[in-house]
């Protein structure tokens, strides 16, 4: 394309951007990280499916979840072109007066908040906005921190920070964006006076072709885990359920390890697993390689004590890999849809059965599994309506 082209391509864009509203994001990690699961996950989607309508700010920190080194190769305290439509600031650090002035640089018609206890990317701007130093619309997505299971770690800090968060009478200046109805009940339990709780479910991210598995045989299982190394996870209750299973399983955990303490209680329970049991953990797995991994295991696991979406549950059925979960998530019903289980964490032995079965199972039987599975989410991505949804919520 000659220069002349270039410039006349930039103004038709330029003049094209020139009415969109603009979101400016705040979340704690954003791609390259991987390491935080879900909520990477939920922004990606949200500014890839938002671009063509909006354009899209994220501000982030430079470096990922439980990282001492910022991101190779991306620059840092500036502004980066993720895409079309999409700039991302990596801040090394982030003070009011930072804050306020990307705000005022930008002008954004909202901020989107992607936590609820954020010390830099919560809590600093809804006091900023409580100080009226800046006013942009702000919506709030608690993105799951408001469960029962959720406000039970670290309990007093977090109840502190909501009886300070009512007395300045914060839920009437911004607006909630819950992702399901538990969330949406969790916000107007802990804020009874909220102005406004939209709900409306994340973004999926985009399903592929389905790629049967190769090599499923009767009596072994290929067993795959996707989430952090937290006591939320419930790595655990898998772990008690393959003693005693008696069918040969290469169990594959896919983590980072969040709680040191809590790994070394697993890692007590890994060694005492009998010899037909073989555990690997791959603890840094980049996202784009996710799905390749998938497609080589038979049956994904996570029995949570709570997902407001569950992106790793998400992302296995749209692999086309039933899923044995607890009923903690959006995902029920999966049984009748032939695509997994959902199971009562009240009755931890259905997942020893549950995992004995699909071990016994020949690939025919399997196969048909994972054509469910892989047909759920694609009737879900269809009938979701979603993106209509979030243009309502930020009009």
């Amino acid at each position: 394309m000659s220069e002349d082209l270039q410039q006349a391509s930039k103004r038709r864009t330029d003049l094209n951007d020139r009415g969109k509203k603009k979101i400016l994001v705040l979340v704690d990690w954003f791609y390259p990280g991987y390491k935080a699961g879900g909520p990477i996950q939920s922004c990606r989607n949200f500014a890839e499916y938002m671009k063509d309508d909006y354009k899209v700010y994220v501000l982030t920190s430079d470096r990922d979840l439980g990282d001492i080194k910022a991101y190779a190769g991306i620059a840092v305290n500036t502004w980066n072109q993720y895409n079309s439509n999409v700039s991302v600031y990596y801040a090394s650090s982030l003070g009011g007066g930072e804050l306020v002035r990307i705000v005022n640089d930008i002008k954004p018609d909202f901020v989107y908040l992607n936590s609820m206890f954020s010390g830099r990317f919560a809590i600093l701007p809804l006091m900023l906005k409580r100080m009226g130093r800046i006013q942009p619309q702000i919506i709030l997505s608690p993105r799951g921190m408001l469960r029962q299971s959720a406000l039970g770690f670290k309990p007093t800090k977090k109840k502190i920070f909501l009886q300070l968060f009512r007395t300045l009478g914060l839920p009437q200046l911004i607006s909630f964006h819950a992702t399901d109805e538990t969330e949406r009940n969790d916000i107007l339990s802990s804020f009874p006076k909220s102005k406004k709780v939209s709900l409306i479910p994340n973004f999926p991210g985009a399903q592929g072709d389905l790629i049967l598995p190769i090599g499923k045989t009767e009596g072994k299982l290929r067993l795959i885990f996707v989430g952090r190394i937290h006591p939320i996870k419930n790595l655990d209750i898998v772990l008690n359920a393959l003693r005693s299973v008696s069918q040969q399983v290469d169990f594959t955990i896919v983590a980072a390890i969040e709680d040191e303490a809590y790994w070394k209680k697993c890692e007590a329970l890994i060694a005492a697993l009998p010899a037909n049991i073989r555990v690997e953990l791959k603890a840094n797995v980049p996202h784009d390689k996710m799905k390749g991994l998938l497609e080589m295991h038979d049956l994904f696991v996570l029995p949570t004590k709570g997902e407001n979406f569950g992106h790793a549950i998400f992302e296995a059925l749209s692999a086309g890999r039933p899923v044995l979960i607890s009923d903690q998530t959006p995902w029920r019903q999966l049984e009748a849809s032939g695509a997994g289980w959902d199971i009562s964490l009240q009755n931890p032995a259905v997942f020893s059965e549950i995992i004995e079965k699909i071990a016994l199972m020949e690939a025919e039987e399997h196969t048909v599994l994972c054509r469910n599975a892989w047909a759920f989410c694609h009737h879900y991505i269809a009938n979701s309506g979603i993106k209509e949804q979030y243009q309502k919520l930020f009009n």
